[in-house]
């Protein structure tokens, strides 16, 4: 693969890429934390590094050395008990697990699995090869699955973009799903999201699991649409009656408004569970499309069947537009824009979903920016210069601006980051 088609359909995750850090009380005493981690690799030397985020000042500092990925690692999740690791690997069909220690250092678990899934010495029923191309992954709420989009070719309907699912325990996966055809070269097929003639999108790009409902969105590149799933209790994926939804063209990555899912009023999150919103990159038309998602009960949605309704028009961003950065506190939205080398800055409505930019209205990375990271006091961003070979560092202004910092320099090709 061509390093510009790379840097194009680069796996994105959505919400997963931030993982918060809660405050702890000791003896009725709220204590906040004062240290962040943060895990970068790199497609170059193809390892991942941990670091450490002193959250007074955002100075990133590197803890012991790097450790050893698949080819190609294009995203990262976290488990929400902050146990495990997960990278998925685009040029190998891999997914690496890896046990998180207390200094933010991980461990390589004791297995990859494969996505790839062959169908050698095949004689009947066996006509694609799936699970080629993974470029995102995301974890449910609850840390049991973990979803992989592999996105397939555009031209070859022999190999289709596939969705697997994963049981986690954990840095074991186990596949989840239907029964493979007879002589594939194992029992769990992933779910196919690519059948030429049918009416489902193509090639899956980007993820989202919804903060409550359980359900599944992912970005089809190849067709402008968001598919809609439903997952059960093992796992199982069942596609919407409504899905898929066109959108701009070539999705890629896919976000959800922070207080999405909420159901108690808070500080934060004033308004008793209000509306979550599905923002969409739009790769392709250079916009953010903009949807209510029914993921939980309101007035507006008396049944949580997971169905995306469009709030207005496409909002202008940058050139190639490929993931966000959602705020933890502040109704705050930055779109990485991977083809003008920038963020794009917005506040976002919570009664509407609509954003407006804010004033300056982007700031500048290295070249190649793909997804980056906020820290849990929403403070500090880190944004991975792929072609830059660094990391851009930025704080967090009054009016929410990004103010550049002292960069990371990563002579390999920084290709995930994940900030937990």
């Amino acid at each position: 693969m061509h390093m510009k088609s790379r840097l194009v359909w680069a796996g994105l995750v959505g919400f997963f890429a931030v993982a918060m850090l809660s405050c702890t009380t000791t003896n009725n005493t709220i204590t906040t934390p004062t240290t962040g981690f943060m895990w970068i690799a790199t497609e170059g030397d193809q390892l991942v590094s941990s670091f450490t985020i002193d959250l007074t000042t955002g100075v990133a500092t590197q803890v012991g050395t790097g450790v050893a990925t698949g080819l190609g690692p294009i995203a990262m999740a976290i488990t929400p008990a902050g146990d495990a690791l997960f990278i998925v690997n685009r040029d190998d069909n891999t997914v690496g697990a890896y046990t998180l220690n207390a200094n933010g250092t991980v461990t390589a678990g004791s297995s990859t699995s494969t996505l790839v899934v062959s169908p050698p010495g095949c004689v009947t029923g066996c006509t694609a090869a799936l699970g080629q191309t993974p470029v995102a992954i995301a974890i449910d709420p609850a840390g049991k699955f973990l979803f992989v989009a592999a996105q397939g070719t555009q031209t070859n309907p022999a190999i289709p973009g596939t969705v697997s699912v994963f049981s986690i325990s954990g840095t074991t996966l186990t596949p989840v799903g239907p029964a493979c055809p007879a002589n594939y070269s194992q029992a769990v097929c992933p779910f196919v999201v690519t059948l030429p003639g049918s009416a489902l999108g193509t090639g899956p790009s980007g993820l989202a699991v919804s903060p409550a409902g359980g359900f599944l969105y992912v970005a089809d590149n190849f067709t402008s649409t968001v598919s809609i799933f439903s997952y059960d209790s093992t796992g199982m994926l069942t596609e919407n009656l409504a899905s898929p939804v066109t959108v701009g063209t070539n999705p890629t990555g896919l976000a959800f408004s922070r207080c999405a899912g909420t159901t108690t009023a808070t500080i934060d999150c004033p308004t008793t569970a209000p509306p979550g919103y599905l923002f969409v990159a739009n790769t392709g038309s250079w916009n953010i499309s903009i949807f209510s998602a029914c993921i939980q009960i309101t007035t507006a949605c008396p049944i949580a069947n997971g169905t995306l309704t469009q709030e207005g028009s496409p909002v202008a961003a940058g050139i190639r537009p490929i993931s966000f950065i959602i705020h933890p506190a502040r109704d705050l939205v930055y779109a990485v824009d991977n083809g003008s080398s920038q963020v794009s800055e917005y506040k976002y409505s919570s009664a509407t979903g609509g954003l407006t930019l804010l004033s300056p209205a982007t700031a500048s990375t290295g070249g190649g920016p793909l997804q980056g990271g906020i820290t849990s006091d929403g403070n500090w961003v880190f944004i991975p210069d792929n072609l830059g070979s660094g990391v851009s560092a930025y704080g967090v202004g009054t009016a929410g601006q990004l103010n550049p910092g002292t960069p990371i320099p990563l002579l390999a090709q920084p290709s995930a980051l994940l900030i937990r």
